[in-house]
């Protein structure tokens, strides 16, 4: 189990909560082990029956958590991405053949969970606010019939709990995301070699689909582009996702993939030459790769982001160049892509032991059109 429930404990202990009530998709899989399909945490079923999920984790350890969700989950319940909570409980169609229903009220089944728990009078800290880990709030509708099924009980917003919990990666999580982060370079490296000329970027992203699933990895966005011959192919046109453009001699080829391991994720941009670029090139290449070094090197608890964010803008400033994206210039990363802390001047989160970041220093040189 990567999920630390001694820390979650201690928090809700601090807060005066007895139960966390977690709802959004993202921060249900931290918490559950389990990541609910489908792209948004409060969508209909094929059926029209609300598809949420709801994982409930006690504050007293002595008494177990458990999940609710829709039947439409079960087979991936079971499957690859298992959840640590051994009470599951389903609502929805149980017999697609008679049309029978299991449970139809997905609350119903958080009350009935937490009266056999004595928890249904207590304080139950739900996603009220949105922020950076919850972006998904609980919706009113579900918000209102909690209350009225749940009269005794007082709902506090737990938002800083989860905050708090997944800002700070345990041992586990790390490992997790060093090993997504070791085999999606593995992919990449092993796609980069097999590119020449006459290649074209759809046959370079279907390879490297094959060498993730090889690495157990799964990618889930690719941005790809030969350069500059992209730019002529595209009349001009920046065009990020692969196309037919066919790789040319004295192309670079830049390389951005979004991958994941089970529920963890990695962040991956790669940039190679095949000859030799002109001085100009080399020199901006040169001069971000070792400022990235020298950042990444610099990184300690008890600097601000912001203390990161203006070693990096000042490399830029220093070389005249301007980065991708203004005043940012990474991110936290865990169970989602982006999550805080961020690399940005107007971040002052103080970096702790246990957070993650990606450092990202980028440029775009119009003349002769590549990305670095």
């Amino acid at each position: 189990m990567i999920f630390d429930r001694n820390r979650a404990s201690a928090l809700m202990e601090s807060s005066e909560v007895d139960l966390l009530l977690v709802s959004s998709k993202r921060n249900a899989a931290y918490v559950s082990g389990f990541l609910k399909p489908g792209s948004y945490s409060f969508e209909a079923d094929m059926y029209g029956l609300p598809d949420l999920i709801f994982v409930a984790i006690p504050q007293d350890q002595n008494k177990d958590p458990f999940i609710v969700l829709n039947t439409d989950n079960q087979l991936e319940l079971y499957g690859e991405l298992d959840s640590w909570i051994t009470d599951r409980k389903f609502y929805g169609y149980k017999d697609y053949i008679t049309d029978s229903f299991l449970e139809n009220d997905p609350i119903g089944l958080v009350k009935k969970g937490l009266e056999e728990r004595s928890l249904d009078s207590s304080t139950i800290a739900l996603e009220l606010k949105e922020n950076s880990f919850a972006p998904d709030m609980l919706p009113v509708y579900v918000f209102d019939k909690l209350r009225k099924m749940l009269p005794n009980s007082k709902f506090v917003d737990g938002s800083r709990i989860i905050q708090k919990l997944r800002i700070i990666k345990n041992e586990e999580e790390i490992k997790a995301l060093r090993k997504v982060a070791q085999s999606s370079g593995e992919a990449v490296s092993l796609t980069l070699d097999l590119i020449d000329e006459g290649v074209s970027e759809k046959d370079v992203e279907l390879k490297l689909m094959q060498n993730a699933l090889s690495q157990s990895i799964l990618i889930e966005c690719v941005h790809l582009m030969f350069l500059p011959s992209k730019i002529r192919h595209t009349n001009g046109q920046i065009i990020t996702h692969p196309t037919s453009n066919t790789f040319q001699r004295g192309d670079m080829v830049y390389m951005d993939i979004v991958s994941r391991s089970k529920l963890y994720m990695a962040d991956m941009s790669r940039c190679k030459f095949r000859i030799k670029p002109e001085s100009k090139v080399s020199q901006i290449y040169e001069t971000l790769y070792d400022a990235n070094e020298e950042i990444r090197k610099s990184i300690r608890p008890g600097l601000k982001c912001s203390d990161i964010a203006r070693m990096a803008q000042s490399t830029f400033d220093a070389a005249g160049l301007k980065p991708f994206i203004k005043d940012v210039f990474g991110h936290g990363i865990g169970v989602s892509l982006h999550e805080p802390p961020y690399v940005s001047l107007h971040d002052q989160t103080v970096l702790e032991p246990g957070m993650v970041l990606t450092v990202e220093l980028g440029t775009f040189v119009p003349k002769p059109g590549l990305f670095i």
